[in-house]
């Protein structure tokens, strides 16, 4: 891959490995990434709100409140991390193996298997301000089979860089496509 989209795939936390056995996609979780302080944020609130609301709470319904609150924000800024560590697609010359949103799926690989990308900007506006936020462009890869759809891998960047968001997603996609197609040839 050129320079110009290796900067954009270290921008969308995530690499990508490719040799003549497999093309593997894997996401990275990188702390200083927006999203990602966002989530350790989060995860720093839970944790900072069970201990106050043990140490310092008055009455049981405060506490109870409390610990509900800060355990639910904890346990869902934990799964976000882990899904950040353990996404990935592998496709070898008979497979397409991958776990998205903590569900992971094998299938072998067939001409009937489709692969399409949709990409939206999205505005995530900041609580403090109505007309602050940033926008962001969102891509994901879709795998069509002959029963289903599911969504395979995604990634998102700040919308200054959506172009090459764009053409890394096509060069993805035509990646894949390769693979798919390659494989009617070793069956």
């Amino acid at each position: 891959m050129n320079k110009e989209l290796e900067e954009i795939i270290n921008k969308a936390s995530f690499q990508v490995l490719e040799n003549n056995e497999r093309l593997l996609l894997r996401s990275k979780f990188m702390f200083f990434n927006k999203s990602n302080f966002g989530v350790l944020l989060f995860l720093f609130m839970g944790i900072s709100l069970v201990i106050i609301s043990i140490t310092k709470g008055n009455d049981w319904l405060t506490i109870i409140l409390a610990k509900t609150l800060g355990s639910g924000i904890f346990i869902l800024s934990t799964l976000t991390i882990i899904k950040q560590f353990t996404d990935f697609v592998m496709i070898t010359n008979e497979d397409i193996e991958f776990r998205h949103n903590l569900k992971r799926r094998k299938f072998t690989l067939d001409l009937e298997m489709k692969i399409k990308m949709k990409s939206k900007t999205e505005f995530i506006k900041a609580s403090t301000n109505a007309f602050s936020g940033s926008y962001f462009r969102k891509i994901d890869l879709i795998l069509l089979t002959e029963k289903s759809e599911y969504k395979i891998f995604n990634f998102h960047v700040d919308e200054k860089y959506s172009r090459e968001a764009n053409r890394l997603s096509n060069d993805l996609l035509y990646k894949i496509k390769q693979r798919i197609k390659a494989s009617s040839t070793n069956t």
